[in-house]
């Protein structure tokens, strides 16, 4: 049975208030917030990527299992639909996607290795995808992070504890090392790891937990958290385009999964990089109106405003799923322009060995929407700001003086915008079918990675 709660009270009181102040907001939000303003944020690829186990176990009608102990008890059959539910799943932490995929089987669980129990931790996302850094953040209840599990699993395993600004933070081994040779008999419960013994800074916070290889990826996050530290610009637009996936028509279900892009990984060719670095000025602003007008004028480039970035999101439907695109954008009319031409080239997109369109295929329905939000605007002025500094410092393009703290003046940006929403409607697979769920989650998902998504394509 899940262990007695026992939360140990610290200065982490604006940690409380703020989650109490976010009850009933979507979980993912709770973590997108942790988002840090830095360069690794924007050329992580993806930006972020989340999975919600509680809404996988929704999604297929299947309960959620008391311990892992107890589900490793039970006969195979019984344990079968909990498995199959996992085929859902496209993205998330790789490290914990790999433990889900063998809970049952495991001799040392995540209590024994880690200290929660797996079936503690409700959700889990992965940020700063951009070797050799990486952070895992988990979302839970107080059972995830009571200090009982912690202090019974880590010492053993050579983890020292250390107090960083009142958070409970746990480590071993040098930065991004790896210690294969060493024997550790409950490295396959480690919910952080896979299995080459790899460092770990591992910080609990109420709710929460943040693991990272490396000191310099943590204190990046940890200030974030803590509140000593504002969130990126993209954490701020993200929000909005979470709460307008609720418009989108038969979206009342739980959110499985999420992932999102900048604009320069899913929307640029090679060309485009050198269109956003010229939009950088020597004094660190962005000149979004020539940002824009470049873009558009791009030879290769259909007419789809430009973006910051994208958020995909998969949303259970009962019988059927929901993959939604959310662009975001400063107005109203480029945000109803912007889904004519993502929605007519979502119906003919024929990637690859492809021989029909994917939606013919996976007998998907679009649907369309726009949601006016007056936090829009301001956010991906900010957002696309961010992205391009980053573009532009890791292509070596970045103008002499440019900063990250603009020494000119930003003009401000007055409240209004809105997000375009697109979603595509289609059947779960028929039980006992060889095909899996979230198919166009996984066909997007790999073109983006080849490089070829061109429904998204700017220039």
């Amino acid at each position: 049975m899940r262990r007695p709660v026992c939360v140990v009270l610290s200065t982490l009181a604006v940690v409380f208030a703020s989650a109490a102040a976010r009850a009933d907001e979507p979980p993912i939000l709770d973590l997108i917030a942790l988002l840090p303003e830095d360069p690794t944020t924007y050329l992580s690829v993806p930006l972020f990527s989340y999975v919600d186990f509680r809404a996988v176990e929704a999604a297929a009608s299947v309960a959620t299992p008391e311990s892992e102990s107890r589900f490793a008890g039970l006969p195979e059959a019984e344990r079968m639909p909990w498995w199959d539910s996992l085929k859902r799943i496209v993205v998330g932490p790789p490290s914990i996607i790999q433990y889900a995929a063998r809970v049952g089987l495991h001799e040392k669980t995540s209590y024994d290795g880690t200290g929660p129990d797996w079936f503690a931790v409700d959700r889990a996302m992965a940020i700063w995808q951009a070797p050799p850094h990486g952070v895992t953040i988990l979302g839970g209840d107080a059972d995830m992070t009571e200090a009982e599990g912690f202090d019974f699993a880590l010492p053993p395993r050579g983890f020292v504890n250390e107090d960083i600004d009142g958070v409970s933070v746990w480590h071993r081994f040098a930065d991004n090392a790896f210690a294969s040779a060493l024997k550790d008999e409950a490295i396959e419960g480690d919910l952080f790891d896979d299995g080459l013994m790899t460092s770990l800074r591992l910080a609990v916070l109420p709710g929460q937990l943040i693991g990272s290889r490396s000191w310099h990826d943590l204190r990046a996050v940890l200030p974030v958290a803590t509140g000593g530290a504002k969130a990126a610009p993209a954490a701020g637009l993200l929000r909005p385009m979470v709460e307008a996936l609720g418009a989108v028509e038969g979206s009342d279900g739980p959110l499985v999964q999420a992932m999102a892009f900048s604009l320069v990984h899913v929307g640029l060719a090679e060309t485009g990089v050198d269109i956003i670095a010229g939009a950088l000025s020597a004094g660190g602003n962005v000149d979004l109106d020539g940002l824009a007008a470049g873009l558009q004028a791009a030879p290769s480039g259909p007419s789809l405003p430009a973006y910051p970035l994208v958020l995909f999101a998969d949303i259970a439907a009962g019988n059927d799923q929901i993959n939604v695109i959310a662009l975001p954008f400063a107005d109203r009319a480029t945000a109803e322009a912007a889904l004519g031409v993502l929605a007519g080239r979502l119906r003919l997109w024929q990637p690859g060995s492809f021989k029909e369109p994917v939606l013919d295929v996976i007998s998907g329905k679009v649907t369309t929407a726009v949601v006016d939000d007056e936090r829009v605007a301001p956010a991906v002025a900010g957002t696309f700001r961010s992205v391009v500094l980053a573009a532009s410092a890791a292509s070596g393009t970045t103008p002499d003086g440019a900063a990250a703290e603009p020494t000119e003046g930003i003009p401000a940006v007055p409240p209004g915008g809105a997000v375009a929403l697109v979603a595509i409607r289609y059947p779960l697979p028929v039980a006992g079918s060889d095909a899996r769920p979230s198919a166009f989650f996984s066909i997007a998902l790999q073109a983006i990675y080849n490089r070829d998504f061109a429904p998204l394509a700017v220039p």
